[in-house]
């Protein structure tokens, strides 16, 4: 499925690669399956906090692989990244202390 970030970003989670909208070259950054997965919870979520476990359970444990929460913050940061190396939006995956993520409410999707 395709989902336009903030005016701004062309996800495809089927290809797990992000673009910039609108621009000619169409900068395209692909993601890992691991990070794909996560940004299409978060996205599917969209509002919402994911809860860490949440996270855990779906992108790891339930493909057979183990999980631990500096992984989670790892491939968070690199979403991060990503996201704001295509846009000029640095709190786009805000963290909830102890709790989990949330793509803000006030990124549209």
């Amino acid at each position: 499925m395709k989902y336009m970030i903030a005016s701004k970003v062309i996800y495809d989670s089927e290809t797990g690669s992000l673009a910039c909208s609108g621009h000619i070259n169409n900068e395209e950054k692909k993601i890992t399956k691991t990070a794909n997965r996560i940004l299409t919870l978060l996205i599917e979520s969209h509002g919402h906090v994911v809860e860490r476990e949440h996270l855990l359970e779906q992108v790891w444990e339930s493909h057979g692989l183990v999980s631990s929460n500096g992984s989670l913050n790892q491939y968070i940061s690199i979403l991060r990244k990503t996201l704001t190396s295509l846009t000029d939006i640095e709190y786009i995956i805000v963290s909830i202390p102890k709790v989990g993520f949330i793509i803000s409410q006030d990124i549209e999707i």
